[in-house]
């Protein structure tokens, strides 16, 4: 093999590093940028949010009997499903 011959699994290996730095670096941005965004929200913007909680907190949570061992608990955010079993509690969480 040559000097400059990539294997397989170095091709492979050197592709995922990439692509894992690429999308960190997406989903995390530099500091600087997200204080910068921060500092320029407005105030409406809390009041929004502040709004958006409170109307979720006023919606009330319905449960669904599905079987005798599962329960669906449906709200504002999305649903929840418990299946209640000998060994214990399974909870999927669909909510936001």
């Amino acid at each position: 093999m040559h000097r400059h011959d990539v294997t397989r699994r170095e091709l492979l290996k050197r592709a995922a590093q990439l692509g894992g730095s690429a999308a960190a670096a997406w989903a995390f941005p530099p500091a600087i940028e997200g204080a910068f965004a921060f500092a320029q929200q407005t105030p409406s913007a809390a009041n929004t949010l502040a709004a958006t909680r409170a109307q979720m907190a006023a919606t009330a949570i319905q449960q669904t009997a599905l079987t005798n061992m599962m329960a669906m608990f449906s709200g504002p955010g999305g649903n929840v499903v418990v299946r209640n079993g000998e060994e214990g509690k399974v909870v999927v969480d669909t909510f936001v």
